[in-house]
């Protein structure tokens, strides 16, 4: 039976993301080449997802859709997540939040969040003066130059410091890089993979595939383990 402190420990499923939307209709990306997806890992069909599971249960999905619009690369990201408790949803989380790059470099994000009735969000836009973040528990503050939201999709965001993408807090990093391992997918078949391993402020692991797509995800907070398989 899944207790009171294990339903909030599914919070530990990180500053992940929040809600925009972009304008116009952008396009599905033929590759990942091109300006606004230079260097980006960008998944040739234009998405990806993951299901969520705890205890082999699945609780909920996390998807990810890139688009052109115009110069611009945006990626949309979706995550819903319900825990039952004897077939009754105890505890919801969702996850709104809409990035924007140009030429290899964040120029926005936009997000918003529920964790069980607390709503939370966080912005950041990239001008003059640099990526300038404010969010729930964030003042108004310029980003380190290196640092990127916790979304995951992007390896380069594993550095030593990085953007809640749930509440704009700042937060440190200490990144280890392990060996190739076999990752279960979705499907049943397991497909090869980087292991990263995240400490700090969060304390996860990571698998990224040879293409430097994001592969894998598993974290445990108070005794509660979360698993990502890919869709």
């Amino acid at each position: 039976m899944i207790s009171r402190r294990d339903l909030a420990a599914v919070t530990g499923l990180v500053p992940l993301m929040r809600a925009g939307r972009a304008a116009g209709q952008p396009t599905p990306p033929q590759s990942a080449g091109g300006a606004a997806g230079t260097a980006l890992p960008v998944p040739p069909s234009g998405r990806v997802g993951f299901q969520v599971l705890h205890d082999g249960d699945v609780i909920g999905t996390h998807e990810l859709a890139f688009a052109r619009l115009g110069e611009a690369l945006v990626v949309t990201i979706t995550i819903d997540i319900v825990v039952h408790m004897l077939r009754i949803p105890v505890y919801r989380y969702s996850h709104r939040a809409t990035e924007r790059w140009q030429g290899g470099r964040l120029m926005s994000i936009e997000s918003r969040s529920d964790k069980d009735g607390s709503p939370r969000e966080m912005h950041a836009v990239r001008g003059a003066e640099g990526l300038v973040v404010e969010g729930t528990n964030a003042r108004r503050y310029v980003a380190p130059d290196s640092a990127l939201p916790t979304t995951y999709w992007n390896r380069a965001m594993l550095q030593p410091q990085v953007i809640s993408s749930e509440d704009g807090v700042l937060l440190p990093f200490a990144v280890t890089e392990g060996a190739i391992e076999p990752v279960a997918m979705a499907s049943g078949q397991t497909q090869a993979a980087r292991h990263v391993r995240v400490r700090g402020a969060l304390n996860i692991d990571l698998w990224y595939d040879a293409a430097g797509q994001w592969a894998h995800l598993e974290f445990t907070k108070d005794n509660f383990a979360v698993v990502y398989q890919k869709l």
